[in-house]
């Protein structure tokens, strides 16, 4: 897993047509917000939900947002863990409760002998991927 601390991107996931409107985008550029005026009418903007990029990637150089659901390999089982964002942290939750930072995983690795995390989807289209 890889860490870009400057990185500050965005995602917006339209509630209504269920699809990601648009990925990596700045929230502050001019660009992206000519191009959802021109895609979306102001009063459509409200359908869309903005997640942000974590600054992290997992093994196989994916970017982690918030709502992803990430697979993390450990020796004797494989967890499933949601991507939150909780008082200023990204925080792993997996189906019994919270897991841990995603700041904190490099440790986390080591104390549950984890060798891989692998972005697998997301909370939006794959629900069923918590269960």
């Amino acid at each position: 897993m890889t860490f870009q601390p400057s990185q500050k991107r965005f995602r917006a996931w339209d509630s209504i047509n269920k699809k990601f409107a648009f990925v990596g985008f700045d929230i502050l550029g001019e660009t992206t917000v000519f191009g959802m005026c021109q895609q979306y009418e102001l009063q459509h903007l409200v359908q869309l939900e903005i997640t942000q990029f974590s600054g992290f990637s997992d093994d196989f150089a994916a970017d982690i947002y918030e709502g992803d659901i990430l697979s993390s390999f450990a020796k004797t089982e494989t967890l499933n863990l949601l991507v939150k964002i909780e008082n200023g942290c990204f925080v792993l939750y997996h189906r019994l409760g919270r897991w841990g930072t995603l700041e904190r995983y490099q440790e986390l690795t080591k104390e549950y002998e984890i060798t891989k995390l692998k972005v697998i989807g997301n909370y939006y289209e794959n629900p069923d991927l918590l269960k």
